[in-house]
């Protein structure tokens, strides 16, 4: 009994054999994926724009191509010709620290994919550094400068010279007057 059942079990193997010689195995074709950033590493504000080309050799349409940046998905700028291209995203509303930066592709219906990672560093903005003030130059104080001065005399014909004259002999006689009564009382 022990010769019927090894029978139909080398029967059973040899089928298994040949049936698995005719299923198709799938086997991953070459694809390369890279990522890269401008400028390779920035301040809070600037802008960066993060490039990643792609290439595969499966036939078909790329259907999935996401860029995330610390795990949010952002679709950028696709440009392919056949089975290769690049997709751009730029941002600048990246905070301070470091980021997680990866790129994503697949062409449907295939096992073509591809996935780049890279991280990507923001620094604060620069404190602006003191400039050194600059020392107060001394102010020259004002000289005076030399203006000509120049006296005018001018004579009227019409002085009345005799006026003078007269006002003086008044004053003369009031004097006298003062100093004789002044001794008369003597």
């Amino acid at each position: 009994m022990r010769e019927n059942v090894a029978v139909p079990m080398k029967k059973l193997i040899l089928v298994l054999a040949a049936a698995a010689a005719m299923v198709p195995t799938a086997t991953a074709l070459a694809s390369s994926t890279s990522l890269r950033a401008s400028p390779s590493s920035s301040i809070v504000g600037q802008k960066v724009t993060f490039t990643a080309t792609f290439a595969s050799s499966c036939p078909g349409s790329l259907t999935t191509h996401y860029f995330t940046i610390d795990g949010k998905v952002d679709n950028g700028t696709l440009a392919q010709s056949g089975q290769a291209g690049s997709e751009t995203l730029s941002t600048s509303a990246l905070a301070v620290g470091t980021h997680s930066v990866t790129y994503y592709w697949k062409i449907n219906g295939t096992i073509c994919r591809g996935i780049a990672s890279m991280s990507y560093s923001v620094a604060p903005q620069p404190s602006p550094s003191p400039s050194p003030s600059p020392s107060p130059s001394p102010t020259p104080s004002p000289t005076p400068s030399p203006s000509p001065l120049t006296l005018v005399v001018t004579r009227s014909d019409n002085t009345p010279l005799l006026g003078y004259l007269g006002g003086a002999l008044i004053v003369l006689t009031v004097l006298s007057g003062v100093a004789l009564a002044v001794l008369g009382r003597r």
